[in-house]
């Protein structure tokens, strides 16, 4: 018997057995969910199930590239998903076992190539192991890194708490997008569907292909795949989180655009530029608002106290703005954040039809929803709704606008899908 046969019957039981067990770990993980008994590791069991259940589905579709890329996929998530939360170890023991299957088989052919004296070509069978094994290196590297880590910073591996502070900067932008699961709300979700779909159809119809034509669709593909994903970000909301987000989403761009003509359009409206911005110019009266947002992001309260008590007030407009971000600084340092004052500048602003009064209101609409977080309402945003429906048609294309901001992002992120998914699937193709 060859030895790629032992390894194929090998990995074709292990497999299986991942499949029959992965089912029972997930139904333990739930129970000790529910009874507050789970045992650390049985995660990390979970995830090398399925890992070597994705490793194996990668091995056995040779002649299905939907299949393969499908894997390849799912695995690439895991990791990446792993890795963003900070479990680097399971993230490594994600790579070993997705790729442990591959390795092996590639191995046993290139030893029985070798026993046979057969004449190898290096380009077909070398690549295989070559490529397998500096994963497995890889996860090993990302295990022991991760160990090392914790050694000298055991409060990382402390449980985050139970309920987060409801007093946060951006704590009312998070709410105004709506339900959400895993961190994703509809939209998000949505898109990232789309990303899903779309890497796979680019990587399948590129899968075999000759370079050229294989980069064509590499192109096309990561175009087409961007740019649906930023529109089901702008389409799919469920109607009531449509109508707060809109609202949010309507003052966040007249934000923007006030950014935008205090550093001349030269920089994106980026957090990232926005601090560097505030580090980098003196303070003017006109700027003290976007340097009270980049203070309370950082958690410096009683500097984004100061400054937003400095903000000019010689308008009704500026009145208004400086009592929202006093009331804003005042909430999220725990205090109660009463907009009273605000609610009475907000009224003096002429006409009521106007921007200005509609902004202002928006923003009072922000500062109800902030209080109602705080007193951990389930519905916070409601405020935000009904000032959206005072906005009328000038919302209503904010989310279009928006998505065309966000649309340099998806592009790069499924171009950055279908490049890596695309080597790696020529990579695994013996």
């Amino acid at each position: 018997m060859h030895l790629t046969d032992v390894a194929r019957t090998v990995i074709a039981y292990v497999a299986s057995a991942a499949i029959v067990g992965l089912p029972v770990v997930v139904v333990g993980i739930v129970y000790g969910r529910l009874t507050r008994r789970r045992p650390p590791w049985l995660v990390a069991v979970a995830v090398v199930l399925l890992g070597l259940i994705l490793g194996y589905a990668l091995l056995a579709s040779e002649t299905a590239p939907a299949v393969r890329v499908t894997a390849i996929l799912g695995i690439a998530a895991l990791v990446a998903v792993t890795s963003l939360v900070g479990r680097l170890t399971l993230a490594g023991l994600v790579l070993i076992a997705a790729v442990s299957a591959w390795t092996a088989y590639a191995g046993a052919r290139l030893v029985d190539a070798l026993a046979a004296g057969r004449r190898i070509d290096p380009a077909v069978l070398l690549p295989p192991v070559v490529g397998g094994s500096v994963i497995i290196v890889i996860g090993i590297s990302l295990i022991r890194f991760h160990r090392r880590y914790l050694a000298r910073h055991p409060e990382a591996a402390a449980p985050p708490p139970a309920e987060p502070t409801a007093r946060a900067w951006g704590a009312a932008g998070k709410a105004a997008l709506g339900p959400s699961v895993l961190g994703l709300n509809a939209a998000t979700g949505a898109s990232t569907v789309v990303l899903f779909v779309g890497t796979l159809a680019t990587v399948t119809a590129g899968h075999g292909q000759p370079i050229l034509p294989a980069l064509a669709v590499v192109a096309i593909g990561s175009i087409a795949t961007g740019l649906a994903a930023a529109a089901a970000w702008a389409t799919v909301w469920p109607p009531r989180s449509r109508r707060a987000f809109e609202a949010f989403a309507w003052l966040g761009e007249w934000g923007l655009e006030r950014f935008g003509e205090l550093t001349g359009g030269r920089v994106a409206p980026t957090i990232g530029n926005m601090r560097r911005y505030v580090g980098n110019t003196a303070e003017r009266p006109e700027d003290r608002w976007i340097r009270v947002e980049v203070l309370a992001a950082a958690g410096k309260i009683d500097a984004a106290r100061e400054m937003a008590a400095r903000i000019p007030d010689d308008t009704p407009m500026g009145r208004a703005e400086r009592l929202d971000y006093v009331t804003y600084i005042d909430w999220l340092g725990g205090g109660q954040g009463d907009p009273a004052a605000l609610r009475d500048a907000v009224a003096a602003i002429e006409p009521v039809d106007g921007d200005d009064h509609l902004r202002a209101d928006v923003a009072l609409a922000l500062s109800q929803v902030r209080r109602r977080i705080a007193a951990g309402d389930v519905d916070p945003v409601g405020p935000l709704r009904d000032v959206r429906d005072r906005l009328g048609p000038r919302a209503d294309r904010v989310l279009v606008a928006a998505a065309r901001r966000l649309a340099p992002g998806f592009l790069k992120v499924s171009t950055s899908f279908v490049v890596v998914i695309t080597l790696l699937d020529r990579a695994f193709t013996f």
